[in-house]
């Protein structure tokens, strides 16, 4: 009995104990105040967090565990029983009644039946190969996630900072303007209009902010976190906005210099620069063709090789199904212990079985249902094969085209802000009026804002086109195992 005991305390324990451990594995991680992330480190946070990648892990847990059920097919089979008998005569005089114990004990081991077990293991071999690309694609739909609320992020900042410049703008063409109008030189008709764009560029500015927040909200959302704290996150290689600055020269009310004096720097930068060409705006090409971005997706796209996986997983599936005709050889040893009034019994046994039971019509169906199955997925695969071709190809050419338009935008941005510049001098000195001027200002803002939104584009589409190779630079594994190994 105290073995008995001690043996049950074991196996509790251990239980607990991988309990604790599968707990602490996905315990989830929070951001800290004043945290400053990068991508990579809200990738790891949405992991761990993600509810859809734990129940793919969860659901790859159960079909590791289904494989070793298949497998204990050939662990021997034990039976053991213990009772109590006996007897009462009723009649007349007749004697007491008496317990009679008795015991008994089988082993029995599958010794051969034809490949019926070892393909009902290999079927659930190829489900364990699902599951886990199941759990691998949760994890990259994750990452495309947060990648995208990453960059949306970085630029509804851009955009923020881009209407603060406009706001700065049209705040000092309005004092300045007010400023003209008070000594006689300009007609009430351009301080109304002037105020008016004053005001259009401040509600510009505070929808600028609201989607700057939403962005956040998204993010926080995407990595699961509940009322985070104040961090922020940095800049990415492909998306290294710099600072933005605002020369005092340009920024100032002041209207007592001449036009002749003003020597107007840069009014806004915004400029995306690549880490090991700082100060270029010209972006490496991609570092693959298309001939092995096609290649790549078909060797390493989840879907893909799920599919081949289910079609290897009912090939088996239907070889089980076709050797239910076959025997199965399996040997038996037992032992029973019987007492009875007169005597004790022990009894040995041993023995070797051969035996077979099945319905013809209904396994001939269930091979047919099988065989359908089989090519059922197969065209699944032809079909799915041609998909990935036309998503490739779609994303690379979205990718390309956008790389090629970059150092064309920018040229655009440099231009309008040197027509700004230009229509200021030239409204200051009485040349133009205050629509050009307010034209310039206009095209300027929107090249700035066109510009942001050429580079956001290029890096959702770049992180679309490898999430559709099925590339990425994070390890999973690493991944899952980081917290476990801080602990």
């Amino acid at each position: 009995m105290k073995r008995v005991t001690a043996l049950l305390c074991f196996i509790f324990i251990m239980l607990y104990c991988q309990s604790a451990q599968a707990k602490q594995l996905w315990e989830s991680i929070s951001v800290q105040k004043n945290d400053s992330l990068t991508l990579e480190n809200c990738i790891d946070i949405a992991i761990h967090n993600n509810g859809d990648v734990r129940r793919a892990y969860m659901n790859l847990q159960t079909a590791i565990n289904n494989v070793s059920i298949a497998k204990s097919a050939y662990i021997p089979t034990i039976s053991l029983g213990a009772g109590l008998s006996g007897s009462e005569d009723t009649r007349m005089g007749g004697g007491t009644s008496r317990n009679f114990p008795s015991v008994s004990a089988t082993l029995q081991q599958l010794i051969w039946d034809f490949g019926k077990t070892s393909a009902y293991i290999r079927m659930y071999k190829f489900n364990r190969i699902i599951a886990q690309l199941q759990y691998e694609d949760a994890m990259h739909d994750s990452i495309f996630a947060v990648q995208s609320a990453y960059y949306n992020v970085l630029a509804t900042k851009s955009y923020v900072d881009v209407e603060k410049a406009n706001v700065q703008i049209n705040l000092r063409d309005y004092n300045r303007t007010k400023a003209f109008f008070e000594e006689g030189i300009r007609s009430k008709v351009d301080i109304v209009n002037s105020e008016y764009n004053l005001a259009q560029a401040r509600i510009a500015l505070i929808e600028a902010e609201t989607n700057y927040q939403t962005a956040w909200v998204n993010l926080n959302d995407q990595m699961s976190i509940l009322n985070p704290p104040e961090y922020t996150i940095e800049n990415t290689e492909t998306f290294n906005l710099s600072d933005n600055y605002y020369p005092t020269s340009f920024l100032s009310s002041d209207t007592s210099k001449q036009a002749t004096d003003a020597n107007i720097d840069v009014a806004f930068k915004s400029a995306v620069e690549k880490t090991d060409v700082i100060g270029s705006y010209k972006y490496e090409k991609c570092p693959y063709t298309f001939e092995e971005a096609i290649n790549y997706a078909y060797e390493h796209r989840h879907d893909l090789r799920a599919l081949e996986a289910s079609k290897k997983a009912m090939e088996e599936e239907l070889k089980y199904i076709k050797r239910q005709y076959y025997p199965t050889l399996s040997g038996q040893l037992g032992y029973t212990f019987a007492n009875t009034k007169n005597y004790s019994n022990n009894n040995y046994s041993i023995g070797v079985n051969l035996n077979t039971s099945f319905n013809i019509k209904q396994i001939k169906h269930e091979i047919d249902n099988a065989k359908i199955q089989v090519d059922y997925v197969e065209s699944q695969i032809g079909t799915l094969r041609l998909d990935i071709f036309c998503q490739v190809q779609d994303a690379y050419i979205t990718a390309i085209q956008l790389e090629k338009q970059i150092p064309l935008m920018e040229v655009k941005v440099r231009q309008a802000l040197e027509n700004l510049e230009l229509s200021e001098g030239r409204y200051e000195v009485g040349i133009s009026d205050f629509i050009e001027l307010q034209n310039a200002k206009v095209n300027y803002n929107n090249a700035c804002n066109e510009y942001v939104t050429l580079v956001y584009n290029y890096n959702l589409a770049r992180a679309d086109l490898e999430r559709k190779m099925c590339m990425h630079h994070y390890d999973c594994e690493s991944i899952k195992h980081k917290n476990k190994d801080k602990k």
